[in-house]
């Protein structure tokens, strides 16, 4: 019999990942908010059309839920987006060469209409990546014990950072969009990972010695997660 393999299906026009487990005993559907779509999964053995018939019984279900997802976004020149909490309007200034600048509350991004997002992006990854270095520095006065640790800031569809055991620590760009206090709180979260690799209560006497308003941050991200990730 031929093993599932892990692939996109079809369904009135929506797709479904299907995403096959060794652990799985039945057929599970669910939204991934983060990444827009929705996933079922299933045991390796599940039959075609036994998928078929499931998908069909809650088609209905999947538009409702898919339908009601927000839409993605796009950096656009007049619009309004936030870095750490500071509010800017995009501005369009072709006929410049100066690449992306803050001007008085504008963001002005120079160069072909084309590159518009591409090039605000680059700019937003550039910030979140000087801005980490600059709360990393405020930390480690708080705490001059923790370990190096090295910054990369990168596209994350599962998690907002990670730290490794060699003391990189990733993360998401989308945190520059936050305000100010939610990026310090996860950049206080992964630096506290340098001593403590685990989540135990020792963890989070790292994390509150570094930024003691961490709960509140955490609630923000809980519940603005969504809308964060529905920027491209």
């Amino acid at each position: 019999m031929k093993k599932l393999q892990k692939t996109n299906l079809q369904i009135d026009g929506m797709e479904v990942l299907l995403s096959p487990c060794a652990q799985s005993r039945c057929l599970r559907l669910k939204i991934d908010i983060k990444g827009g779509r929705a996933i079922l999964t299933c045991p390796f053995g599940a039959k075609e059309k036994q998928i078929a018939v499931f998908l069909e019984k809650y088609a209905g279900w999947l538009h409702e839920k898919l339908d009601a997802l927000p839409q993605k976004r796009f950096f656009e020149p007049e619009t309004e987006v936030f870095l750490f909490g500071k509010k800017y309007l995009l501005t369009y200034r072709p006929g410049e060469k100066r690449g992306v600048y803050e001007e008085e509350g504008l963001l002005c991004v120079c160069g072909h209409r084309e590159h518009f997002h591409r090039r605000t992006k680059d700019f937003i990854k550039k910030e979140c990546q000087r801005q980490a270095q600059k709360t990393s520095e405020e930390f480690y006065k708080k705490l001059p014990s923790l370990p190096s640790c090295r910054f990369r800031v990168k596209e994350m569809t599962s998690r907002w950072g990670s730290c490794s055991g060699k003391g990189d620590i990733s993360l998401s760009w989308r945190l520059a969009l936050a305000p100010k206090e939610v990026f310090d709180y996860v950049v206080a979260h992964e630096m506290a990972h340098l001593k403590e690799m685990n989540h135990s209560a020792a963890f989070w006497e790292v994390v509150f010695s570094l930024f003691p308003a961490y709960k509140a941050a955490r609630r923000w991200l809980s519940f603005q997660a969504k809308n964060l990730y529905t920027y491209e």
